[in-house]
């Protein structure tokens, strides 16, 4: 899922034809940078993960956020769901991450929903598909997948000897020869000792193992767009797993240098083609959660022009 791309480009400094933006797209997919270029503004799917990541960053607690969900009333249930999880992860966490994700664990009998009506609301702001389901998985988001990243990304709080602060920030994306930046959201924790201010860059990825080089590669190199000076320390990079909690830090398969490099050509890609529908091929998933899936698909069928859109350009 790439609500941070998808955001970038509905960003209103951000100009429709900005080089960097075009070649983040066209390394998406290159179907979606044709519709990007035809005039086309994604629609940002439902993303429960980047929800609870921007409820985080209020500092609200989890009962006061499914609260402010419309979803009252449930804590006990919720708390009796997340008892069930540390039960189970405390015999299996070593062995696997989050086996609560595991067949096995079935969530729906470990909290049974109660019994009573007026929560359709509140589901539907969870992304109203699963009901009750969807309210656990938040909670599993929220308790345990948000705590894993900070573990594994080597952000301990310690009482009166470390500060965290959590906060979605606008990151100015350059390369040499692009006389403006483009703007791209990204989350941020602040840890602060008494000496030193240690800045993590978190990227949610929907697999451990796969980290967009050229996206990761212009974020290792971006400044802080609402900050007056420059960063303190350079921040570390980690790529986020959206399910599993686990956390890499960036690990670039292609040189930087080298990924940067070919911002240009996949630039020149992004305006003249050609647009093979490559995630429709090989990741239909992702189409599911693409901002331009509606014009790629008709009635959950590959639609004749998407097809036709490879030979645009050859």
């Amino acid at each position: 899922m790439q609500t941070d791309l998808f955001r970038a480009l509905l960003d209103s400094r951000n100009v429709r034809d900005h080089p960097i933006l075009n070649a983040m797209v066209y390394e998406f997919c290159p179907a979606a940078a044709h519709w990007w270029l035809s005039g086309v503004d994604p629609v940002l799917p439902y993303d429960m993960v980047w929800k609870m990541m921007e409820m985080r960053a209020t500092g609200i607690n989890l009962r006061e956020a499914l609260e402010s969900l419309g979803l009252v009333g449930l804590a006990a249930n919720v708390a009796n769901y997340i008892t069930s999880v540390d039960s189970y992860r405390f015999h299996l966490k070593e062995i696997v991450a989050s086996p609560e994700l595991h067949p096995g664990f079935e969530p729906e009998k470990k909290a049974k929903f109660p019994d009573r009506f007026g929560y359709a609301e509140g589901f539907a702001k969870l992304g109203g598909k699963r009901g009750w389901l969807d309210v656990l998985e938040f909670a599993r988001l929220w308790s345990f997948v948000f705590v894993d990243w900070q573990l594994n990304s080597s952000i301990k709080v310690a009482p009166n000897e470390t500060e965290v602060e959590f906060e979605l920030v606008t990151l100015s994306l350059i390369h040499s020869g692009i006389r403006k930046p483009a703007f791209f959201p990204a989350w941020l924790w602040r840890v602060k000792t008494r000496l030193v201010t240690r800045n993590v860059i978190g990227l949610p990825v929907d697999n451990i193992n796969d980290q967009p080089q050229l996206k990761f590669a212009l974020v290792s190199r971006a400044s802080n767009a609402n900050d007056k000076h420059p960063w303190e320390n350079d921040p570390e990079i980690y790529a986020l797993d959206r399910r599993t909690g686990e956390s890499n830090p960036y690990n670039p398969t292609i040189r930087a240098i080298d990924a940067l490099a070919m911002i240009t050509p996949l630039s020149k890609m992004a305006k003249n083609g050609p647009y093979p529908p490559t995630n429709a091929l090989a990741h239909p998933q992702t189409c599911q959660n693409c901002g331009f899936m509606d014009q790629c698909y008709r009635k959950g069928v590959l639609s004749e022009f998407a097809i036709n859109s490879m030979e645009i350009g050859l």
